[in-house]
């Protein structure tokens, strides 16, 4: 199964050369409004899956209640070391699997919206998938 994914955000005449890719006939190497390359992608359930496991990870030792609850405060270093220990699967998978650019933002796109789906807030949302980019990229 393939997905196909549409990139419209750099015209296509601005780049066809540079990629050595001989265009059909039909297709012109002028300008037109709404130029779009379509490209066959392998699909990334194993990113799913663990984007999801992820986020029902954190979510188990810190629930989405407690985290957008300014009363219950938890220390900045307790929520380090749930994110640590919930992202050294992260890390375990990308020694595993070569995911690429493509992959590595679809596992965070996968990860931030499953922790939006949960309840957590947008400044939670954003430090995690932070901390997920720097286990995914290996830097200690």
């Amino acid at each position: 199964m393939r997905q196909i994914v549409t990139l419209d955000v750099i015209p296509l005449h601005t780049w066809l050369p540079y990629a050595n890719i001989v265009a059909p006939a039909s297709v012109s190497n002028q300008p037109s409004k709404g130029d779009k390359l379509i490209l066959p992608l392998p699909v990334y359930k194993k990113a799913d899956t663990l984007a999801e496991s992820l986020a029902e990870a954190i979510s188990k030792r810190y629930p989405p209640v407690i985290a957008n609850n300014p009363e219950q405060v938890v220390s900045q270093k307790r929520i380090a070391e749930i994110l640590d220990n919930a992202f050294a699967a992260a890390g375990q998978f990308r020694r595993e699997n070569r995911l690429g650019l493509l992959g590595r933002a679809k596992l965070a796109s996968a990860f931030k919206g499953r922790l939006r789906e949960l309840g957590y807030d947008e400044e939670f949302v954003g430090m995690a998938s932070g901390r997920l980019a720097k286990a995914l990229s290996g830097i200690p």
